[in-house]
């Protein structure tokens, strides 16, 4: 009989500091924490933790930080997630929103250019041409969809 074990791997203690840190605001120390962590599952879960802890406002899914400051940090963030999966989560057509109502659709178009399958990939530019017509940018969003 085969016991199973009840001690957390050390990917699984990497992944609860970084989100420890992330939860107390100290992002750049969850960032170290979170590239130390070689399981994708933990990885994955560590880094949307920390964008959470950076795009949501006391952690409420309806209300975003859009101040250009904080999207900045986002945008680190972003460039420094190792795994291609986290584009799809749907956090990213907020963000991409936020960037744009913003004036950063340039921020917001790099962002959907890293979306490789090609539904989603096109559902953000729709989303973002879409965004911009509400910016009144008729030109940005005829570049967008072109």
């Amino acid at each position: 009989m085969e016991i199973m074990s009840e001690q957390r791997s050390h990917d699984e203690t990497l992944r609860d500091l970084a989100i420890s840190h992330a939860r107390m605001g100290q992002i750049e120390a969850a960032r170290e924490v979170a590239a130390q962590i070689t399981d994708c599952h933990f990885q994955r879960w560590a880094w949307m933790l920390i964008l959470y802890a950076q795009f949501f406002k006391n952690n409420n899914l309806n209300e975003v930080k859009d101040s250009s400051a904080d999207l900045e940090a986002v945008k680190e963030t972003l460039a420094l997630i190792p795994d291609d999966s986290l584009w799809y989560g749907s956090w990213v057509p907020e963000l991409l929103s936020t960037l744009v109502r913003t004036g950063d659709s340039a921020a917001a178009i790099d962002i959907a250019s890293k979306v490789s399958e090609p539904y989603h990939g096109g559902a953000h530019y729709g989303d973002i041409a879409a965004d911009q017509v509400v910016n009144n940018d008729i030109e940005g969003a005829e570049q967008t969809l072109i």
